[in-house]
């Protein structure tokens, strides 16, 4: 307490009566909703995890704690890892040659097939169709280029 209440304060008093006062009823348990994880977008478009690291990194969810991410983004020497338990997100210092070089792969930077190889624009609805302007069309001469390459190396 506060402030010390001497006995001799007078207390108050107590009403009496009959409480009219209605119980009212316990409104209804709010509905328990497991939480959503959004994946990773460019776009509207989910994009893959470019790899997976386990055990070098502990989660920082301090109930979750668990070593098991997969690699959504890396960008000036950190990562950004997804929990692969309970989805937290953080940023965290990349490991040196962890992921394996993708190679001579042509990745779209922008437009409908933002962040997807050409390999996986062909796969699309709509993608050969794109791939055919591309070739003819596009306003980018290495974009051109890397779509005429891809055609010759499908075809051949």
């Amino acid at each position: 307490m506060l402030f010390d209440i001497s006995p001799d304060e007078p207390q108050p008093k107590k009403k009496g009566g009959k409480s009219r006062a209605r119980a009212k009823a316990a409104p209804p348990p709010a509905e328990v909703v497991a939480p959503v994880l959004a994946p990773y977008f460019i776009g509207e478009r989910p994009i893959p995890a470019l790899g997976t690291v386990d055990g070098e990194y502990v989660c920082a969810d301090d109930s979750c704690a668990a070593g098991s991410h997969d690699i959504l983004a890396e960008f000036d020497g950190e990562w950004t890892v997804e929990c692969a338990l309970c989805g937290t997100r953080q940023r965290v210092a990349a490991i040196r040659d962890h992921l394996k070089p993708k190679g001579d792969v042509f990745v779209v930077s922008d437009g409908r097939f933002a962040g997807m190889t050409l390999d996986e624009i062909s796969r699309q609805p709509r993608g050969p169709e794109w791939l055919a302007w591309a070739v003819a069309e596009h306003p980018r001469q290495f974009v051109r280029e890397a779509v005429q390459k891809h055609a010759l190396t499908v075809a051949g």
